[in-house]
């Protein structure tokens, strides 16, 4: 079970990590990464939405994808204005 939720911990941080890069890609114009993106964001919340549907959804996991999640997003905006210039 402890597998479980540190897989939802790194699978929340990475999808959130491509939405928020996919946001700027939007603001930046860089169609090229859009639907790539887009899949890398599907695949992750499906695979999450099986872990909750197989283990049921708990405080842990609401604990661990927000943490994730929160990270994720964090280093999507610093590496995307890092890389990628108007």
């Amino acid at each position: 079970m402890i597998t479980n939720y540190a897989i939802a911990g790194l699978i929340s941080f990475v999808s959130v990590f491509f939405k928020a890069f996919q946001n700027r890609n939007y603001n930046f114009d860089n169609y090229k990464l859009v639907i790539p993106t887009s899949w890398m964001i599907a695949a992750c919340e499906l695979y999450l939405l099986s872990l909750f549907i197989r283990d049921g959804i708990n405080i842990v996991y609401v604990i661990v994808v927000g943490t994730g999640s929160g990270f994720g997003g964090i280093l999507a905006m610093k590496l995307h204005s890092r890389f990628f210039k108007k």
